[in-house]
């Protein structure tokens, strides 16, 4: 109320002056606690962000006071961005702060009770009007935006990584397919996002920007996919390129170890036979050569933990045992031709004599 004058003898006076000393020193320690409150909230919010360790006094290093609030640094293509936004942060700092200041409506003020409806008037129209703790208020209610360069500084540490959805994967692979590249060169490109993406799950998981803590693992989990898409990329079309090799070698070996398995019982059989062993004999260097880049191929992407088929695995790891079954199978057929040769020639002979005798 408006101060008034007062004697110091009646006794009403006394009453009037004890009273309002006390709804002063009331205020003051309400106002006083209030506005150490909020600018505790300041401060932590104040806190230099350049570097996440101070020093006191003596020089000694302290770590920075935990953080009031925790955000996730997420990717939304084609940015990394905090969630919740500063926005997000800064109304839920506002909803706390005006808790605070409601925090005085339970306690009575002194005096008689108002006339109108019987209840004593409480402190949180004087607390909140006053002009220190509306100052310190006003402060508050941007103090969260105001971090927006030390966000976005942060946000940015990890624009080193744009490549991994700014460049386009089929054009990557199509001028990569161009220089007509080795098994070496496909493995350094798979163990080159391999190591990308282990670098990422392995770098600091926070950063603190004053009184808000952006975590990092939804971002550098979100990177390490990207990495592994990368890695597919190159490994699927390394698997597609040694598929159809091996498919052809399979269908190859297949197809001799059909012919050669054949009963020899007159010249055709005998003239396919032959056929057969001819085109072994051509395809064998061209076969041994394909075999080992097979299996190495294959072996390089089950030591980089690249997907293939499980069929795949177990043809390219009996593909060996079946070339060296058609090899096996190839000499024993030939071995047999040289052992029935005799009697087919003295047959081919006696055949001959007799078309010679009919024809005379």
């Amino acid at each position: 109320g408006k101060n008034q004058t007062r004697c110091t003898e009646c006794l009403p006076c006394c009453i009037f002056n004890v009273v309002q000393y006390f709804h002063s020193r009331s205020t003051e320690a309400l106002v006083k606690c209030t506005r150490n409150s909020l600018d505790a909230i300041r401060r932590r919010f104040l806190i230099s962000t350049a570097n996440q360790f101070m020093k006191s006094s003596r020089d000694q290093v302290q770590e920075p006071k935990p953080p009031l609030f925790k955000a996730d640094i997420c990717l939304a293509i084609p940015q990394t961005v905090m969630k919740p936004s500063l926005d997000d942060v800064q109304g839920c700092l506002n909803k706390a702060v005006q808790m605070l200041l409601q925090a005085c409506q339970t306690i009575k003020d002194w005096g008689k009770p108002d006339p109108e409806d019987g209840r004593h008037k409480v402190f949180w129209k004087a607390i909140s009007e006053h002009k220190d703790i509306q100052k310190v208020v006003i402060i508050l209610n941007t103090i969260v935006n105001s971090t927006i360069v030390e966000v976005n500084a942060a946000l940015s540490s990890f624009s080193n990584y744009n490549y991994l959805w700014q460049d386009n994967k089929d054009a990557e692979l199509e001028t990569f397919l161009k220089i007509d590249p080795t098994l070496s060169e496909f493995e350094a490109k798979i163990g080159y996002y391999e190591k990308e993406g282990a670098e990422i799950i392995g770098m600091s998981a926070d950063k603190q920007v004053g009184a808000i803590l952006m975590r990092s693992e939804p971002l550098r989990v979100a990177l390490k996919a990207e990495c592994d898409n990368w890695k597919n990329v190159y490994a699927t079309c390394l698997n597609q390129r040694v598929k159809t090799d091996m498919n052809d070698l399979i269908e190859f070996i297949n197809e001799m170890s059909k012919k050669l398995g054949r009963n020899i019982s007159d010249l055709d059989d005998v003239r396919n036979a032959m056929s057969a062993l001819s085109k072994m004999r051509e395809a064998e260097i061209k076969v041994d050569m394909t075999i080992g880049p097979v299996e190495e191929a294959y072996a390089m992407l089950s030591r980089h933990e690249c997907h293939v088929m499980r069929e795949e695995v177990e043809n390219v790891d009996t593909l060996q045992y079946r070339w060296t079954k058609v090899l096996s199978q190839s000499h024993k057929v030939q071995n047999h031709l040289l052992s029935i040769q005799p009697n087919f020639r003295k047959d081919l002979v006696n055949d001959i004599t007799i078309y010679r005798d009919t024809v005379d």
